[in-house]
């Protein structure tokens, strides 16, 4: 993304514990960077979650570098993980990574690599505009700790609305999802495939939410009761695309959100996909 003269993109990494997420997004990120934008310091921002090296969130900020957005908001972030500090991260031994955790309780700098600027499907606009609708999702259903139930959870519920967007009739859904489960598979190696379905099959689908997931979305979101799903209806609906540009569509879409949410990119996006294609074959 080219910024003009006077934009900068900052990288915030706000190290806290993951139970305490919802907390420090409502009381505190989503208040401070509404005002920031109301006083047109910033224009857009969007976070991703991460368990890597520490609990913490990757906040992306674009703003006006002359109004000192990047100074403000470090100070007033930090001075609320002083007064309400999260609990502290077991280093576990031994570690999944190479790396020790980073200082919890803590704002860090410009530590990670700018994310990917455009997909084939979307451009850098387009990008900035799915990842704020993102994050805008995420803070919108916070409830407690991010496990894989919400991660899940929440996808099907973006996967669905990728769906009702550009089909009507549930079989050419189901269809198409069959499509994409094989374009995800042809991109694995044999071994990754086994390992996959050993994880997959013996899974119980009453278990897994999706059949009330499927209900609640099919009786109130044409009736726009899931409002909070609507950004990314009206979004899509603007994005006229090709049969073969739809699976590239659904694909960028899921790995950007399973990205967000810090889920792994090696199981979860198969994982959701599969789990709603299963369930779509068991109806009558």
């Amino acid at each position: 993304m080219i910024l003009s003269e006077n934009k900068k993109e900052s990288y915030f990494s706000i190290f806290y514990h993951n139970s305490r997420w919802e907390q420090l997004i409502r009381q505190c990120l989503i208040p401070e960077l509404d005002g920031c934008i109301k006083g047109k310091k910033i224009n857009c921002f969007y976070w991703h979650l991460s368990e890597d090296q520490g609990h913490h969130i990757k906040l992306t900020v674009q703003g006006n570098q002359n109004l000192g957005f990047e100074s403000v908001l470090k100070e007033n972030i930090s001075e609320y993980l002083i007064h309400y500090p999260s609990e502290n991260l077991v280093q576990k031994f031994p570690m999944d990574s190479f790396f020790m955790n980073f200082e919890n309780n803590a704002v860090k700098m410009a530590i990670y690599r700018p994310f990917n600027q455009q997909t084939s499907v979307f451009d850098s606009s387009e990008l900035l505009q799915i990842r704020s609708i993102f994050t805008n999702i995420i803070a919108s259903q916070i409830d407690g700790e991010f496990g894989d139930e919400f991660k899940v959870g929440i996808s099907v519920y973006v996967l669905m609305t990728v769906l009702h967007t550009y089909f009507s009739d549930c079989r050419k859904m189901e269809l198409q999802l069959r499509e994409i489960i094989t374009l995800m598979l042809s991109r694995k190696t044999i071994r990754e495939t086994v390992m996959l379905e050993r994880q997959l099959f013996p899974l119980d689908l009453a278990a897994s939410g999706v059949p009330e997931i499927w209900q609640d979305f099919m009786e109130n979101y044409v009736t726009s009761t899931l409002t909070w799903l609507n950004p990314l209806g009206g979004f899509l609906k603007d994005k006229q695309v090709t049969h073969q540009e739809f699976n590239s569509l659904f694909l960028d879409i899921i790995y950007l959100f399973q990205e967000q949410l810090g889920a792994d990119l090696n199981l979860h996006p198969y994982f959701c996909t599969f789990l709603l294609y299963r369930y779509m074959i068991s109806l009558p």
